[in-house]
């Protein structure tokens, strides 16, 4: 069982940086006004009081660029095995630093997927090292949680989130030097019952050009943009969508929702199917130049007038992000 799960996982953490990447070849990841790079690199600097990054092209060149060659030059560097050590000793320590700005579940699971790049040899090493792993976590927990009143509840889970993944990084990575020329071959190992997640993390990936979700889809922090018949994608155009789900659209032309102030104000599209089941407190939608009330609690009567038929496999598959009213650049958002 194992050998077929192992060709699974490790091709499917491939298609997943691959697919995050491919995401962010868009215009606006690379505009430094709104660019998710520069977004999240200054989070960081706010909270720990570090330099801000200027909003210059040099700067989303920069790091932009970086986000690009890790996902997409990592993604197709763990597709052989002489390289896969290089790119998950990268990976460890670029999770590292995104656990510090709140990403540590997600690192935790790309670290915990490593697991099937290890080569055969080295996993009895790994299974004997396991208590001392376990136990380093425990330790760390119980120093974090005597001190999180000092540190902020939220600094405290940026940092123990950080030093778990990169623990686990060290963890898998001590015997890296016997990686080399091996690992796990995922091209050619591969069964058709191996291929059956990574083939659906890839259909999950495509569902924004395809005109289906757009959130949930490794397209998060994207920048990416594909509603409405406008797409940023620098290589596949909004024109070939074959479902519509993107294209039936309500707007917000008046609410009291506090979460769209500042630089969020001009979010106010929402995909028609997600205004059906997902509307809160008073909004006026507006559709084809009517206006329609929906109040808190319940979808109201005049909005099931607006909303499609949908299915509940449909209500439950498909879901997407805010739409933003003006044509200006797509800001960062998940």
């Amino acid at each position: 069982l194992w050998p077929g799960l192992r060709t699974a996982l490790a091709l499917t953490t491939a298609l997943m940086y691959l697919g995050a990447g491919f995401h962010k070849l868009n215009a606006d990841f690379l505009d430094p006004a709104v660019s998710c790079a520069l977004d999240y690199s200054n989070r960081l600097s706010t909270w720990y009081h570090l330099p801000e990054v200027p909003r210059a092209t040099w700067a989303v060149a920069l790091l932009g660029g970086a986000t690009l060659l890790w996902e997409l030059g990592g993604g197709a560097l763990l597709l052989f095995r002489r390289t896969q050590w290089l790119v998950v000793i990268t990976c460890a320590v670029a999770h590292g630093v995104l656990s510090l700005m709140m990403f540590y579940d997600f690192s935790a699971l790309a670290v915990a997927l490593f697991v099937a790049f290890v080569p055969e040899p080295l996993r009895a090493r790994i299974d004997e090292r396991a208590p001392v792993y376990s136990g380093s976590v425990l330790a760390l927990t119980l120093v974090a949680w005597a001190f999180h009143a000092t540190l902020t509840f939220a600094n405290t889970q940026r940092l123990l989130g950080a030093a778990f993944v990169l623990i686990g990084g060290w963890f898998l990575l001590s015997d890296a030097r016997q990686w080399r020329g091996h690992g796990t071959a995922v091209l050619g190992g591969a069964s058709p019952a191996s291929l059956v997640l990574p083939a659906t993390v890839l259909l999950l990936a495509a569902t924004p050009y395809l005109g289906l979700r757009t959130t949930g889809n490794l397209s998060m922090f994207s920048n990416l943009r594909t509603e409405m018949g406008a797409s940023n994608h620098l290589v596949i155009p909004s024109g070939y969508q074959p479902f519509g789900y993107q294209q039936s659209v309500v707007f917000v032309t008046r609410h009291d929702e506090p979460v769209y102030n500042d630089r969020w104000e001009d979010i106010r599209g929402f995909a028609l199917i997600d205004v059906a089941v997902d509307v809160e407190r008073e909004f006026l939608l507006q559709r084809n130049g009517e206006v329609h009330v929906a109040r808190e609690g319940s979808p109201a009567e005049p909005l099931s007038e607006l909303a499609p038929t949908s299915t509940r496999l449909e209500r439950t598959l498909l879901h997407f992000r805010p739409i933003q009213t003006s044509g200006s650049a797509n800001l960062c958002r998940w």
